[in-house]
């Protein structure tokens, strides 16, 4: 017996011995929550090396 080695087969052959991996669920379909204050002040930090603490 030979064994499938086509990529499209094999995903094929997988999803339907486990069809619950077939669709990655969304968590939010549209994110609405601002950002905290704590991830903007960490973006300003990263976008600007030397506001940085030397250490």
């Amino acid at each position: 017996m030979a064994e499938t080695t086509d990529p499209a087969d094999v995903a094929a052959a997988e999803l339907a011995a486990h069809p619950e991996f077939a669709e990655v669920p969304v968590i939010e379909a549209d994110e609405t929550v601002p950002p905290r204050p704590e991830e903007e002040i960490a973006d300003v930090v990263r976008a600007d090396p030397d506001r940085r603490e030397a250490r």
